[in-house]
């Protein structure tokens, strides 16, 4: 549903009840240092937060539009072999009765980036998720 993904080859890796593994192409995100440029980064914590609420309101039968309202990363090291991005259910906070209620639903996650098994960066995010029109 997310065009930039394709282009930046990011897929699902894997998905349980309580994490969500994304990983992106290195060749199609490098810079001219030869690591993935820190853009590239952002969007794919950006994209495994709104993966992992995508998930979890699938899960609760739930629908809405799924919108970042603020974020922060911190880049620790560059990548330089396989980006992945890791989100576990124990970081998201979350008011989904709000959602069930018709009501904007904010939800909070953190999403960490590897180099291959390396922690490289961490990403904060403030999601929203608006009740869909009837």
């Amino acid at each position: 549903q997310i065009p930039i993904s394709e282009h930046m080859g990011i897929k699902l890796y894997r998905y349980t009840e309580s994490t969500i593994e994304t990983r992106a192409s290195l060749n199609k995100n490098i810079n001219m240092h030869g690591t993935m440029f820190a853009g590239s980064i952002y969007s794919l914590a950006t994209l495994t937060g709104w993966g992992m609420i995508f998930l979890q309101l699938k899960q609760k039968g739930l629908k809405g539009e799924i919108v970042l309202g603020d974020a922060n990363i911190h880049y620790n090291k560059p990548v330089t072999m396989r980006p992945r991005g890791v989100c576990n259910i124990e970081s998201v906070s979350a008011k989904f009765e709000l959602l069930q209620r018709n009501k904007k639903c904010p939800i909070s996650l953190t999403v960490d980036i590897f180099d291959e098994n390396n922690p490289v960066a961490s990403f904060t995010g403030q999601y929203w998720v608006i009740p869909a029109a009837e």
